[in-house]
């Protein structure tokens, strides 16, 4: 499945570029996995390529690292990564923010010592994002990875983009 998801990821990209303007991200995720009823903390860092085709609308790839595993008790739960597809609406509030939503379908390999999940599902958040100048934006934004059975992966990215 990941395979399929970076392939497309990259067609999406390929074709949004000859009529858009592209962007990339650096960012970290403040991610929480919940197990069950235990919670981890589940860092994550994230690369993202994008595509704006209109002000409203914007395609998106990403891929993202755990960066640490959390221990409670004798269980220990990790991010170890994670590739994305996204459409990306986008309202602009004003000439410098940007309240944007997130709407896709994220592959997310969860390792734990009580065994380990790989799986995709349905991933959507929520940001908001200020530009800058020399065609920089920093951005934060809520985002829901992975809500399936006993696991849940979900928090907050906090980043920036640069325009191309």
């Amino acid at each position: 499945m990941k395979a399929k998801l970076g392939i497309a990821a990259i067609a999406l990209s390929l074709s949004a570029s000859a009529m858009s303007e592209m962007y990339g991200s650096a960012s970290y995720g403040l991610l929480e996995t919940e197990a069950g009823t235990t919670d981890f903390d589940t860092p994550t860092l994230n690369l993202t390529f994008g595509a704006t085709l209109n002000p409203n609308f914007a395609l998106e790839g990403r891929l993202g690292f755990g960066v640490d595993d959390d221990t409670k008790g004798p269980f220990t739960v990790e991010i170890e990564d994670f590739i994305g597809i996204y459409a990306k609406p986008m309202l602009p509030i004003s000439d410098v923010v940007t309240l944007y939503g997130l709407l896709g379908v994220a592959e997310t390999s969860i390792d734990t010592n009580f065994g380990d999940d790989d799986d995709d599902d349905i991933s959507y958040g929520l940001g908001l994002s200020a530009k800058l100048q020399n065609n920089v934006d920093l951005f934060a934004e809520y985002i829901s990875l992975y809500d399936d059975d006993d696991i849940e992966v979900n928090g907050f990215n906090l980043g920036a983009s640069l325009r191309f």
